[in-house]
């Protein structure tokens, strides 16, 4: 999973009450979990966390089980559900944009345009993602066209307003990553990001500095769903964990306690104030569409994406 995405109340109270202990590895980017569990036949998990698309891919690989049956499936909308699928419980959801030092940032940028074309002085101090999907969604979006294109020319054009980019970026690693480890941390003061990521990292350097902002009118949404590995021995237990940290009481404890827009719409209904009256965590979510979410790509638009982001990377750190 994520790091920061399961409450250590919750990790403390579930090994209380059942004696079993969760060990937990921590995963920062959806194309490296998603090229182990592709190349793994023996994976040691039995419970993960994974974007509603692997969830459907993997689970339609044969390398997921069926959860249609947890109990607490029904404190979950039929959107999520069904975006999450026959083999994954939705659990957390958001939408992509920026993060930013609001004490440095004035003034963020109101667009994907803007964050591209960024001022003098953020040069050299913006964060990019390096996934296949996200890291083309700013260039495309500012293009008017859809970032699940598979249109070569289109991604082409992209590469090439990428490159002239990349000058400006300091790193495309995770924000959150970058902060942990790097040393030069205090030089990213803006960054592409998921909402909820601005509560880790001020939590991680202790301020509250740390703002988010999503770019579009209709952002584009990311939905984390829980899902079962098929070799796993220990199904029952899994599905029986899965259904605990669904009960709306847990959902709740767990969405509070790490600042996380939950899909479990009755916990919402046990939040604290401060959440309840927090249009990201507590945003109306019946107007959402499916489209919204991101699409599956054909093998051949990732190979060229993957292709166009390593070329990237490669100059990055030629610059650098």
């Amino acid at each position: 999973m994520w790091e920061n995405t399961l409450s250590q109340q919750v990790i403390e109270q579930w090994q209380q009450e059942t004696g079993i202990t969760l060990q937990i590895t921590h995963f920062d980017s959806n194309d490296e979990r998603d090229t182990l569990l592709s190349s793994n036949e023996r994976l040691l998990f039995d419970v993960m966390v994974l974007d509603n698309i692997s969830t459907n891919v993997f689970g339609s690989l044969g390398k997921l089980t069926s959860i249609t049956g947890v109990n607490n499936r029904k404190h979950h909308d039929a959107f999520w559900n069904n975006a999450c699928g026959e083999y994954g419980q939705p659990y957390f959801w958001g939408s992509i944009g920026v993060v930013y030092r609001s004490d440095i940032v004035k003034t963020p940028p109101s667009s994907w345009q803007e964050f591209i074309t960024p001022d003098e002085t953020l040069s050299g101090h913006i964060g990019l993602l390096n996934d296949t999907t996200d890291s083309f969604l700013p260039f495309l979006l500012s293009l008017g066209i859809s970032p699940d294109t598979s249109n070569p020319e289109v991604l082409h054009q992209s590469y090439q307003t990428m490159r002239e980019f990349n000058k400006h970026i300091l790193t495309y690693q995770y924000p959150l990553s970058f902060i942990a480890q790097a040393e030069e941390s205090d030089q990213l003061y803006i960054a592409m990001a998921y909402s909820g990521d601005q509560h880790l990292l001020n939590q991680q350097q202790h301020t509250e500095h740390w703002q988010y902002k999503a770019l579009t009118e209709k952002p584009n949404l990311w939905l984390d769903c829980l899902a079962i590995n098929r070799k796993s021995d220990k199904q029952p237990l899994a599905l029986s964990f899965i259904d605990y940290i669904s009960d709306p009481k847990v959902a709740a404890i767990n969405a509070t306690e790490i600042k996380a827009a939950t899909t479990n719409r009755s916990a919402l209904k046990l939040v604290p104030d401060w959440y309840a009256n927090d249009a990201l965590l507590n945003a109306d979510t019946t107007h959402f569409r499916l489209e919204q979410l991101e699409q599956t790509l054909s093998a051949k638009n990732i190979s060229l994406r993957a292709k166009i982001l390593s070329q990237l990377l490669i100059e990055h750190e030629t610059q650098h």
